[in-house]
């Protein structure tokens, strides 16, 4: 079995009781082929743009593991339903084995800050005419 993860949109036409009946659908079509390890029931809440037409919708979440065969089953169904809005089934096991070969850099720390002195003038210039000197030979 491998670990998924299922969210999914569906209708705000529906009210808060249908929308919890239609997450118990889901829920037992999970718990039929596999086993669910965490969940969110539905609530309704505000789309950055429309979906459908829609401007909110129900959003709910499973966690849940299933063998790969019935994965295919599984998104037909999902398909089927004409109360989903959008759904995104992600491979948990990928997408952590993803996080793992992403190298994580450390900002590199400043250094130290340079002491502020006053400098003199003269001792600049002989400076300045010591490289320029060496340059120029």
């Amino acid at each position: 079995m491998k670990l998924y993860e299922l969210a999914y949109l569906i209708s705000p036409e529906l009210k808060e009781e249908e929308a919890k009946i239609f997450y118990d659908k889901i829920s037992s079509l999970l718990t039929k082929e596999g086993e669910v390890l965490k969940s969110q029931s539905p609530q309704k809440t505000g789309l950055a743009y429309p979906i459908k037409n829609k401007n909110e919708a129900f959003f709910a979440d499973f966690e849940f593991e299933l063998e790969v065969e019935n994965l295919e089953t599984l998104k037909k169904e999902l398909e089927k339903e004409k109360d989903i809005l959008r759904f995104l089934l992600i491979n948990k096991e990928v997408e952590n084995q993803k996080q793992k070969k992403t190298k994580r850099f450390k900002k590199s720390e400043k250094g130290a800050p340079l002491p502020k002195t006053k400098i003199n003038l003269e001792d600049l210039e002989n400076e300045v005419e010591k490289i320029i000197g060496k340059e120029t030979e």
